[in-house]
């Protein structure tokens, strides 16, 4: 069997199915016109995807239908060591995404109005 390299131009999906995160976030209480604020100062994120992953591209192998579906058929059977190993590229931006949420949330309402939720 001779191996080709993995090539093509098209779109690329990845659906993962019940992804976990847990967030690590140091935070200082800081006091700004009188009021309280949590300011969060960085974090460190792990995640899992518990239950699947199904990777679907596009013109992989620029078209090579056999090739194609060879290589789509490994990468799915073997999501978990692909989210393990390569899932970072992916979810560091949805962990930007949210801990900056957070982040911004957290700056703009005073501690005080925790205790009325």
């Amino acid at each position: 069997m001779t191996l080709e390299p993995i090539e093509g131009e098209g779109t690329c999906v990845i659906s993962l199915s019940n992804v976990q995160y847990s967030f690590t976030i140091p935070f200082e209480i800081i006091e700004e016109n009188g009021k309280n604020f949590v300011e969060l100062k960085e974090y460190q994120y792990s995640y899992d995807v518990r239950d699947n992953a199904k990777f679907t591209l596009k013109n992989l192998y620029n078209g090579n239908k056999e090739l194609s579906d060879s290589m789509l058929s490994r990468m799915n059977q073997n999501w978990r060591y692909l989210t393990v190993n390569f899932g970072r590229i992916f979810m560091d931006a949805v962990a930007d995404r949210v801990y900056t949420t957070f982040r911004n949330y957290m700056l703009a309402t005073p501690l005080k109005d925790f205790n009325t939720c």
